[in-house]
């Protein structure tokens, strides 16, 4: 864990304000080491990091082993993300707050037109999951293809 925040303090400082400037070798290397050091530490596979400075990106690399069948990393490999985008949104929406621009405590009809109910949830109730919105599949909704066991890479390919 503590190389995992070796390598978010490495990329805090690899990504200064406005214009967009390259990757210098020396924080390259430092990159490098860290990621090359933890997916070892660690045991994961692989990992891919993007930098984007003014806009622009200046750093688009993978390290590691995606899968049995994928020897040599591969920037544009999709990778399973899960729920590992909820954080990121959080962030988003608690900056656009804290800019003005919007209020956790709006109806998500102001922003999401067209979703049912969404004048009587707020921004707020659905980063906590408290909007009262159900489940994607009901409990005991269920068919064939649900219960086969499906390779990560086939879940990629749908």
């Amino acid at each position: 864990m503590r190389n995992l925040l070796s390598i978010a303090a490495a990329l805090a400082l690899a990504v200064p304000g406005a214009s967009a400037q390259p990757i210098h070798p020396d924080e390259l290397a430092q990159i490098d080491a860290l990621v090359t050091k933890t997916l070892k530490e660690t045991g994961v596979p692989s990992a891919e990091i993007a930098v984007v400075r003014g806009g622009e990106l200046v750093l688009d690399r993978a390290w590691g082993k995606p899968s049995e069948t994928i020897l040599a990393p591969d920037s544009a490999l999709p990778y399973q993300i899960a729920s590992n985008s909820k954080q990121f949104l959080a962030a988003l929406l608690l900056i656009l707050e804290d800019d003005g621009k919007l209020s956790l405590d709006d109806p998500v009809s102001k922003w999401v037109p067209g979703v049912t109910d969404a004048d009587k949830m707020t921004v707020r109730q659905l980063l906590s999951h408290t909007s009262g919105l159900q489940d994607f599949w009901p409990q005991d909704y269920s068919f064939a293809a649900m219960e086969q066991p499906v390779a990560p890479e086939g879940i990629v390919s749908r």
